[in-house]
C-alpha cells in the first residue's frame, strides 16, 4: 500500500494482515520502486501524491513488472482522471 498520509496504508495493512496476508505500507511512489520482492503482489497506490504520484508509477512499475496487478485510489473527485488512471 502506498499512500502520503502514514494513517491510511497502516490501516489498510492491518485490515489485510486481519486476513492472513502479507502487507507492506510505503510513504511513497518511489519507496516501493526499489523494492526488488514484488513477485506474486498487489499494489494499492493512491493516485495523488507529491512527486510520483500513482498515474505515474503504474507504467513505470508494468515496465518492471509487465502482469503486476495495481489498484489506484483518491477520495478527490475530477473530471476525467478515470480515463487517465485507464490509459
Amino acid at each position: 500500500m502506498i499512500d502520503d498520509d502514514p494513517d491510511f496504508p497502516a490501516a489498510l495493512g492491518s485490515l489485510v494482515r486481519s486476513l492472513g496476508y502479507k502487507a507492506e505500507c510505503f510513504s511513497s511512489a518511489e519507496d516501493i520502486l526499489v523494492v526488488k520482492h514484488l513477485e506474486n503482489s498487489l499494489v494499492s497506490s493512491a493516485i495523488h501524491m507529491p512527486n510520483m504520484s500513482g498515474l505515474e508509477l503504474v507504467p513505470e512499475l508494468h515496465r518492471r513488472m509487465s502482469n503486476i496487478p495495481v489498484i489506484l485510489m483518491t477520495g478527490r473527485f475530477e473530471q476525467g482522471l478515470l480515463e487517465k488512471a485507464l490509459a
